[in-house]
């Protein structure tokens, strides 16, 4: 499975796809805030959301893995 992290420290102000959702590589899947900017964070795979592990408003730090994305698609729910 894929990692998406935390490319930089900030804040987690949004989380736009939840478990079970199927993503595409270059999707935005959530956004922090750093320096006043907004930055999109992007799946590196396509693949169903397996896990989520941090809520809008948590601080988080570079690295820190923010959810996880199987490389299976057509997962049913």
């Amino acid at each position: 499975p894929g990692k998406v992290s935390a490319p930089l420290a900030g804040v987690l102000t949004e989380i736009r796809v939840k478990v079970g959702d199927i993503v595409t590589e270059g999707q935005t899947v959530a956004v922090i805030e750093a320096m006043k900017m907004q930055n999109e964070i992007k799946s590196s795979i396509d693949g169903t959301v397996k896990k989520v592990m941090c809520k809008p408003g948590e601080r988080v730090e570079a690295n820190m893995p923010l959810m996880e994305i199987s490389n299976s698609l057509g997962v049913e729910e």
